[in-house]
């Protein structure tokens, strides 16, 4: 079945208002093409809003939603799919199924002509309710494991202000340094792109250290030799075990305390390596960093990104040091945390990887 013989292109009957007109609560919800499934309301009484089930393609971003409450449509590239006869064809359905197809991205582009373009294979209503029924199950066990995951981050945080109040104000008095007077902080030697090679020494850019932040396997790309890694580690040093990555530019602020000692290497410019030369736990020096991060994006926010995290801005940032006793005693309690943090991420990985399985098999 073609993309014309089920869906129709209902943009043109929904209302389409400005972001300046957003409000902060309502019963009509504005649905854009960004990643939030709601970016704001509309008043109550706004004509041609959406009662009905529909699909939402954003035509730029290339994300699906589905929406089965009232609403509007925002700025510009929010495409309203609706399906001609919902008798024979499901909208979750056809919903998991967008969402398993392959849109190519082309940047920030218009990708609708690619939807249009897309081929389904028929399927009966009973079958179709089955597979939403299997997908939707595991769908909240997914959302169940995030926020389980999420409730483990807010504890960690309620305990660290519980523990130091605010750490900006030093409202407790403790002693205060520059970054620079308890920690190394600099990069790598530059690696060009001639000198990668398909294996060999992992090569990490931020989004390995994204994903290693968040306790995930990076899917390496890059790799150096082992003799240019030995070159850069007698030449310069290498990051070990204890020291914390942290990205600076574009996502910046996701650190990564190092955990092994296995060797690999890391991009100039993208990654600041920061070791400690105080007695401090890491544990406590990686929540400070955030932080400061935190405080330093929100003084230098312009537009929708932030300054580079340059290393020598990080030199003069302030850093409070606590008795050591009230450090490790924090450290103790995220460890804690972190085990039970860990069995439900491995529990959301796993789920992840099935719905993965089951998209392929019904979809692919």
């Amino acid at each position: 079945m073609n993309f014309s013989d089920i869906f129709i292109d209902d943009t043109k009957n929904v209302k389409r208002i400005n972001s300046d007109e957003y409000l902060t609560k309502g019963s009509v919800s504005v649905i854009d093409q960004g990643k939030e499934l709601i970016a704001g309301y509309a008043s109550d009484d706004v004509e041609n809003a959406c009662y009905d089930t529909r699909i939402i393609f954003g035509d730029h971003t290339r994300i699906f939603k589905y929406i089965d409450f009232p609403f509007v449509c925002g700025a510009d590239g929010t495409k309203v799919l609706k399906i001609i006869d919902p008798s024979k064809i499901n909208y979750k359905y056809m919903y998991y199924y967008l969402l398993a197809s392959n849109i190519p991205n082309t940047g920030y582009n218009r990708h609708f002509k690619w939807v249009k373009e897309l081929s389904f294979k028929p399927v009966d209503i009973n079958s179709q309710m089955m597979i939403v029924n299997k997908l939707d199950k595991i769908n909240n066990l997914i959302d169940c494991r995030k926020k389980e995951i999420e409730k483990c981050d807010n504890l960690i945080k309620s305990q660290f202000v519980e523990m130091f109040g605010d750490l900006l104000s030093n409202e407790i008095k403790y002693d205060k340094y520059k970054l620079e007077e308890v920690a190394n902080i600099g990069s790598s030697k530059r690696i060009y792109a001639n000198e990668y090679v398909t294996d060999g020494i992992p090569f990490y850019r931020s989004k390995e250290v994204i994903e290693l932040g968040h306790n995930k396997k990076p899917s390496v790309e890059l790799f150096i030799t082992e003799e240019r890694y030995q070159e850069v580690k007698e030449k310069y040093g290498v990051p070990k075990k204890g020291d914390i990555l942290i990205t600076a530019v574009g996502t910046i602020g996701e650190t990564w305390i190092i955990d092994s000692d296995k060797p690999f290497y890391y991009k100039d410019g993208n990654l600041l390596l920061i070791s400690l030369k105080k007695e401090m736990s890491e544990v406590f020096f990686k929540f400070s960093l955030d932080i400061l991060v935190d405080d330093f994006k929100k003084k230098n926010i312009s537009g929708s990104s932030y300054g580079a995290l340059t290393i020598e801005k990080f030199k003069n940032m302030n850093i409070v040091y606590p008795p050591i006793e009230l450090q490790n005693k924090f450290a103790q309690i995220v460890e804690q945390i972190d085990k039970q943090k860990f069995e439900f991420e491995n529990s959301l990985n796993k789920l992840e990887e099935l719905q993965a399985s089951l998209m392929q098999e019904y979809f692919g």
